[in-house]
């Protein structure tokens, strides 16, 4: 497991804004805390989100892992600017683990987000947002020989 979680945060943190750090955090809840999409909040119960390092001692497997945060932190001095973007992309893998025999697997992926910005030297929050949940299935079948 380590490896690919370290893989996918060594290829983010390459492509991070200039200014800009990027964290990456899992959960293996199945009802993540999103409370901290309002970063001007009190944010999420220590234990809710873990870093690569904490997730591995005290949950287990990749397999485990039901959502990633990423935060990106600018630098007071090189905030993202109106009409700068900043764009998070990576590739995931689906693995056929069920009985083939029992209902198809389905991966539900969304995304939200949440910010803050700065307003008249004020930080205001930026309502958080979140896409429509999509859903993939397939029947589970073994590899081609």
């Amino acid at each position: 497991m380590g490896r690919r979680l370290r893989r996918l945060r060594e290829h983010r943190a390459r492509r991070c804004p200039a200014g800009a750090a990027l964290s990456v955090f899992y959960t293996a809840s199945d009802t993540p805390c999103t409370v901290d999409l309002n970063p001007l909040a009190s944010g999420c119960a220590a234990g809710q989100w873990l870093t690569q390092a904490e997730f591995e001692a005290n949950q287990g497997g990749a397999e485990l892992v039901r959502s990633i945060k990423f935060v990106i932190d600018f630098a007071e001095d090189a905030l993202l600017e109106p009409g700068h973007t900043a764009t998070l992309q990576f590739r995931t893998h689906t693995q056929p683990f069920l009985d083939p025999l029992a209902a198809y697997p389905v991966a539900w992926n969304t995304v939200a987000v949440g910010g803050r910005a700065l307003e008249s030297g004020t930080h205001v929050q930026v309502p958080s947002t979140e896409g429509r949940r999509v859903g993939v299935t397939y029947p589970p079948a073994p590899c081609a020989s």
